[in-house]
């Protein structure tokens, strides 16, 4: 059963649901519209583009842009933290 999502306007909230492999739990974020978001953080960061005076699809598709580029920032640092180690392997051979 969903309960209301603390730190959220009225309307929001949250699930908590079992893994079928047992033992974890996921949870989920839902806004008053019905979005759903598997994060704390993206909901939070979505509510403050409606809190800017977005409409949910518009906060929507800036949240969405915004996890976008987040994304690929990771992926950029990744690639640079792996090609870091490669050169600092190839110094020690």
């Amino acid at each position: 059963p969903a309960e209301p999502a603390a730190d959220f306007p009225e309307g929001w909230t949250l699930k908590t649901i079992p893994r079928s492999t047992g033992g974890k739990y996921d949870q989920r974020w839902y806004s008053s519209s019905g979005l759903t978001f598997n994060t704390k953080k993206g909901a939070k960061s979505f509510q403050e583009f409606v809190e800017e005076g977005h409409d949910d699809a518009t906060a929507y598709k800036l949240y969405e842009e915004k996890e976008k580029k987040a994304k690929e920032e990771r992926k950029v640092k990744r690639e640079e933290a792996q090609k870091k180690k490669k050169q600092a392997e190839s110094e020690v051979v």
